[in-house]
């Protein structure tokens, strides 16, 4: 199986299990959760290259843009927690290797 496959299915599974402790915790408030940076960087450290981390991002089940994703968390309507994370290049015009990570949990309506 290729690398970042495991590795977002691994992200996948660890993000699941921190948003259920955190939501039987109560820990979600309304618009900004948990930061989960720790728990990303784990999988995508800084130093890695865009084209791999987006790679494990969307084999989490991420949906992917420039610089970062989201995942949709629980099944909330029309409002939903998700996980959001950006990662920042080592410059602005340098998207070679990621600089900074950061990961939050947010509520997001349309």
């Amino acid at each position: 199986m290729d690398s970042t496959v495991q590795r977002g299915q691994n992200l996948c599974k660890e993000i699941e299990a921190a948003y259920a402790s955190f939501k039987a915790a109560k820990t979600t408030k309304c618009c900004v959760g948990p930061d989960l940076t720790s728990l990303v960087t784990k999988h995508i450290p800084v130093g890695s290259s865009f084209d791999v981390a987006e790679s494990i991002l969307r084999n989490a089940g991420f949906t992917v843009d420039d610089g970062g994703g989201m995942l949709q968390l629980g099944s909330r309507f029309p409002c939903g927690h998700k996980l959001v994370v950006d990662l920042s290049p080592r410059a602005p015009v340098d998207y070679s290797v990621i600089d900074k990570v950061h990961a939050e949990i947010v509520i997001v309506c349309p």
